[in-house]
């Protein structure tokens, strides 16, 4: 009796016992929560799938790119402007997509840390997804990434549905067409 009684505990506590799957997610979830209370945007970078990165990369090399296309094509007293359209200010110093990134998040939207938000409730994985639910009633969304790490790309909706986003492709598509229009020697600039 006594040994059933062992075994039956033992089985108990080993079940309670996150997996290996449920610490790594809520070792990327503490990760998120640090940098929510430090306000720190390379930090959010850093917790970002590789495909919040990608974007960034992306989008500064197009930046880059029409940077280049301003200086070599646009008039002299048309440039500024241009560069200001595509949001080169934010980009100038950008060496990298992280860089871009820390650049062009404001840390004062992100979010306030409280201490509900910062407790964990559950933590369900399906796959390669996890979702991590708050005392808050906050739900966080991790993807495994490539390299096993679990990692968030709950910024990329927002950030892509950011007006100043949308703004910046808008323009480096006008830009491209201005580029046409002055090789034609079309003065009429968008």
């Amino acid at each position: 009796m006594k040994k059933t009684f062992f075994l039956l505990s033992l089985f108990l506590l080993l079940s309670c016992d996150p997996s290996e799957e449920q610490n790594a997610v809520r070792h990327s979830f503490n990760g998120m929560m640090i940098a929510f209370e430090k306000k720190d945007p390379g930090a959010l970078y850093d917790i970002s799938t590789v495909q919040v990165k990608k974007f960034f990369d992306y989008l500064l090399e197009k930046i880059l790119n029409g940077q280049y296309k301003i200086n070599t094509h646009y008039p002299e007293n048309r440039q500024k402007e241009a560069l200001n359209s595509i949001c080169w200010d934010f980009a100038a110093d950008a060496m990298t997509g992280k860089m871009f990134f820390v650049a062009a998040v404001d840390p004062g939207l992100i979010p306030d840390l409280t201490e509900r938000m910062a407790k964990v409730r559950a933590i369900y994985i399906t796959g390669s997804q996890a979702k991590v639910k708050t005392e808050s009633g906050d739900i966080f969304s991790f993807v495994k990434d490539p390299d096993g790490v679990y990692r968030t790309d709950i910024f990329l909706k927002s950030i892509k549905s950011l007006e100043w986003i949308h703004r910046v492709e808008e323009n480096l598509a006008v830009l491209d067409r201005n580029i046409e229009l002055i090789k034609k020697g079309t003065a009429d600039l968008q």
